[in-house]
């Protein structure tokens, strides 16, 4: 199956066009967070219709979301050789708002928290709570000072 999900921010505006059969399409650069090392590397993504609506009406850069996609790889001639390219056509984009981002990813945080660590700071499980409620306490707290700043 070719699918992919890639969450990362445009770093330019959508380019947006339309074939000479009525066809919307939207293009822009995006950049993608290496988890590992902290460097990105940029990818270019392409929408049709539906998606490229949205790119048009929605998005500009610096903002976040979540592309459903799929790869397609390609080549051209150019000066004697080959040219290979890779380009990702996406479905359906999702513009992640960055309070729910924390927020979801504080949950997560939490869950995999309660596996491996003991109780959060400030808080102590007790016969009424346990300890996965606790840490989901602890990440709504701290998503919910994140949305302060």
């Amino acid at each position: 199956m070719n699918l992919a999900l890639l969450s990362g921010f445009l770093t330019r505006d959508p380019e947006v066009m339309r074939t000479k059969g009525g066809v919307l399409i939207a293009k822009f650069p995006f950049s993608i967070n290496r988890l590992e090392t902290g460097e990105s590397d940029t990818v270019r993504i392409t929408c049709f219709n539906k998606a490229a609506e949205t790119a048009r009406d929605e998005l500009q850069s610096g903002s976040h979301v979540l592309v459903h996609c799929h790869v397609r790889a390609g080549n051209f001639p150019e000066r004697e050789k080959t040219v290979h390219t890779t380009e990702f056509v996406a479905h359906k984009i999702e513009l992640l708002d960055i309070k729910n981002y924390y927020g979801a990813m504080s949950l997560l945080a939490a869950i995999v928290a309660d596996k491996l660590c003991d109780d959060p700071p400030g808080i102590s499980s007790s016969a009424d709570k346990s300890r996965t409620e606790c840490w989901v306490e602890h990440a709504l707290k701290t998503a919910r000072e994140s949305e302060s700043c």
